[in-house]
């Protein structure tokens, strides 16, 4: 009989998913697999122990292959279906384009900084040719309505309506960094076609006719808006947009520098919905329950307390879930606990790591790209590291309790937080290797920050804040006072953070692992949290990540004197911002980018570039000159890697760059006042710094040059020097090697720089563009490609090629490696 109802419940839920859409066809595999993992608990009942193990072990591999190859195949259809728009998006081009567009909206708004974020779907434009392209497809766009976030927009979009607008259209962000995940690849390969910004206030046609998940969705997200508004009535800044974050997973309003912190030390998931606050409603709604059927124990010689506690549990946490708007965070979360409750209602055999794999295997047919996202590795790898180490758990932290006997309150407490401590370390263990591979650093701090912020967030902050957001509706002053005090904490939280960030040894930098140095972090950290951490599986573990980078340890201790020059040509936007590695392993950072409008680059560009490649801490940060786009991310940079040598002109009449200089000197910086020829030799490389004097006429054309010479190599680095600054370079010709390999084109390329006698006194074969994406003053300027072009110089530019790093060896051979090769050139 229960052999049937999996047969049948199984079947249902697929032909029912099969034939709706893909958030059925997910639901219905969840529920064959939760079946399948069931039926195989009741087939293994009835034999022996070696019978039932192979049953067991057999059913478990089929039903991986099984997912394994359902997973692939989703996946290849995705691409074969996107490959076939590859018109289209050749028809949009790597250019910005300006033009009227028709769009329909899905999802959203989302709040973002100045604006809201929808996903849409293109259905017309004023361009004829792309109409033909987009007739039947109606190809999806993340779309972004820009308003001042101050002040209630006259007509909202929401799902279902149609706006019509004057837009800017672009494709998603290629690879940058040669490591990185590219933007466009993932965002493609979910089907979104491009970006669109909307460049005016659009018309915007209300649905008339809509179905009833239509009806749903607008009603969600106007809970959503309603909720996050009143919440706007008690908070602003930080406080009000970790409170969204958490509250309704609206993250865009949190600040990459209100972030770090958390970040540095392993504790970011607190800033949005996951399984942790889930976890925390669920157990103040199983609380509060226990406590009112406790009144009624009769009840329970009819049902279990655990079964009692499940289904109402359930749909008070889907209570909360529609008050918050159900974000898509907080559904994989209510999913993943309704999975879990089920799964006890049914039987309890089914173990919680078969549920963890139900779930992520169900995300994974439904997008297959998901498994290469960050949120996804670190969410799944910590609830795996949590419920593996629960099954491996020493006997000390398991119940001691027999027949006729009670364990001591002692002996409850000691397991109670012996139990927390595990489970948080079992969770950082296991987010390791994505976080290492993310970052390129070991978050050492992690393992104990997390003991003290979850429980102050869990039991404290959080409860706070959905207190408040629940009584907003009710008893607005009440909810101001525990929203104000929840946020109030958070803020304080982040700041001790921000001090916990910067302590000596709070983490490793181990840099970008290769292919075997990743398998072997999996493999150890599955085996030391399979062990139930103790001693000698994490030794084993140790020594088995050990050996894993044995191999590029010994490649750099055999290269010794002989490893390359590199030079690396980080690509900030707009701006300046180039690193050298000299072979005896002293890093120069020149300049640091800077923007006046969005993200920091020093913060978000440059300092990850460098943890990825495990710089500890720089030798020497230099300053070209006084201008935003090389000097604004330098002060991001200070704290984490404590510059030796600090070098730039002694400019006390620019605030900005002074007070950087002196803040470099308090942090432990060496900051000498620059002659105006200077001579630095190291690793068998001599480094020539040339200071114009102050009587040129602008900050471009003092720009202090560099040039590098090695192994007959020379590369010449002219910041931003244009017509004035060049002819002063020309009279010190003496001090210049040539010819010059490499040249960085002065002023991103600029026509009033890299003249026609510079480059036939430095007679490069390579010139470095560093430019945005796209340049706002159209650098770089098609007047300087010609003259590189004449003289037969390959160009290598960061709007196109991303960040590119040239290696010279000992004997003088050079290499160059852009992140990305442009469509239809040739490596």
């Amino acid at each position: 009989m229960a052999l049937a109802c999996f047969i049948g419940a199984s079947a249902l839920s697929w032909c029912v998913g099969m034939a709706g859409p893909p958030v059925m066809v997910s639901l219905g595999a969840a529920v064959m697999l939760l079946a399948v993992a069931a039926f195989s608990g009741i087939l293994a009942h009835g034999a022996g122990d070696g019978q039932r193990l192979r049953r067991r072990w057999g059913l478990r591999v089929a039903v991986a292959c099984l997912s394994g190859l359902v997973v692939l195949g989703m996946n290849a259809r995705d691409r074969h279906s996107w490959e076939a728009e590859r018109d289209l998006r050749a028809a949009l081009g790597e250019e910005r384009r300006e033009l009227e567009v028709r769009v329909h909206i899905e999802n959203g708004p989302v709040p973002m900084g100045q604006g809201y974020s929808y996903d849409a779907r293109l259905i017309g434009s004023d361009e004829p040719e792309l109409n033909a392209l987009i007739a039947g497809r109606e190809p999806a766009l993340r779309l972004f309505y820009g308003e001042d976030q101050g002040q209630a927009c006259d007509v909202l979009p929401m799902p279902g309506d149609e706006v019509r607008g004057w837009a800017r259209v672009a494709r998603f962000v290629p690879r940058t960094t040669p490591w990185q995940s590219s933007a466009r690849e993932l965002m493609e390969a979910r089907g979104y076609l491009a970006t669109a910004t909307l460049r005016e206030r659009p018309e915007v046609h209300v649905a008339q006719e809509m179905s009833l998940s239509l009806k749903l969705r607008r009603w969600l997200t106007g809970q959503r808006l309603d909720l996050e508004r009143r919440i706007a009535l008690h908070l602003d800044g930080d406080g009000l947009a970790v409170t969204w974050a958490m509250l309704t997973a609206s993250r865009g309003m949190i600040r990459p520098e209100f972030r770090e912190p958390f970040d540095m030390t392993s504790t970011s998931h607190v800033l949005a919905i996951s399984g942790l606050h889930f976890g925390v409603i669920a157990a103040l709604i199983a609380l509060s329950l226990r406590l009112l059927f406790d009144r009624v124990p009769r009840l329970y010689c009819y049902v279990p307390r655990r079964r009692l506690l499940v289904l109402p549990s359930l749909l008070l946490l889907l209570g909360y879930l529609v008050a918050i708007g159900a974000p898509v965070s907080a559904q994989r979360a209510f999913l993943m606990a309704a999975l879990v409750s089920l799964s006890l209602l049914i039987t309890r055999r089914v173990k919680a790591t078969s549920v963890l794999w139900t779930v992520g295997t169900l995300l994974l047919w439904g997008a297959p790209r998901l498994i290469f996202e960050i949120g996804f590795q670190l969410s799944m790898s910590a609830t795996a590291g949590i419920l593996l180490f629960h099954q491996g758990r020493p006997l000390w932290l398991r119940p001691q309790a027999t027949m006729g006997q009670r364990e001591s309150v002692w002996v409850r407490h000691r397991r109670s937080v012996g139990l927390f401590v595990g489970v948080s370390t079992a969770a950082s263990v296991a987010t390791l290797p994505p976080l290492i591979a993310m970052s390129g650093e070991l978050p050492v701090s992690g393992f104990w920050t997390n003991l003290v912020v979850i429980p102050v967030v869990g039991s404290l902050i959080f409860p706070l804040m959905v207190a408040g957001a629940l009584l907003t509706g009710v008893w607005p002053w009440l909810a101001g006072v525990l929203l104000r005090w929840g946020a109030g904490l958070f803020v304080e939280l982040f700041k001790l953070l921000d001090v916990v960030a910067y302590w000596p040894l709070n983490e490793l930098r181990l840099g970008y692992p290769d292919r075997l140095e990743w398998a072997a972090m999996w493999v150890a950290c599955w085996l030391a949290v399979r062990g139930g951490l103790r001693l000698r599986p994490c030794l084993i573990a140790l020594l088995i990540w050990g050996v894993g980078l044995v191999p590029g340890a010994l490649s750099e201790t055999l290269r010794g004197d002989e490893a390359p020059l590199r030079v690396h040509m980080i690509d900030v936007g707009q701006g300046d911002a180039t690193l050298l590695q000299l072979p005896d392993g002293t890093t120069m950072l020149i300049d640091a980018g800077g923007s006046l409008s969005g993200q920091d680059p020093g913060l978000r560009k440059v300092a990850p570039y460098l943890r990825k490649l495990g710089i500890r801490r720089l030798d020497v940060l230099l300053l070209t000159h006084a201008d935003l786009d090389h000097y604004g991310g330098l002060d991001a940079l200070l704290r984490p890697f404590a510059p030796r040598v600090f070098l730039a002109r002694n400019n006390p009449a620019h605030a900005r760059t002074y007070q950087t200089a002196l803040k470099a000197r308090a942090l432990g910086a060496h900051v000498p006042r620059l002659p105006e020829r200077l001579t630095l030799s190291a690793g068998g490389a001599r480094l020539t710094l040339l200071t114009p004097p102050d009587s040129l006429p602008s900050e471009n054309d003092r720009s202090i040059v560099v040039v590098v010479d090695y192994a007959g190599v020379a590369i010449a680095l002219t910041g931003d020097l244009e017509e004035a600054g060049e002819r002063w370079l020309l009279t010190q010709a003496h001090h210049l090697p040539r010819p010059a390999a490499v040249y960085k084109a002065g002023h991103h390329g600029s026509r009033t720089s890299s003249s026609p006698a510079l480059l036939n006194l430095l007679q490069p074969t390579i010139a470095l563009v560093s430019a945005g994406r796209p340049s706002p003053f159209g650098h770089p300027h098609l007047e300087v490609l010609e003259r590189f072009e004449a003289r037969n110089i390959d160009v290598f530019r960061t709007d196109t090629h991303g960040s590119t790093r040239i290696d010279v060896e000992a004997d003088g051979t050079m290499r160059v490696i852009p992140a990305r090769w442009p469509e239809g050139e040739e490596p």
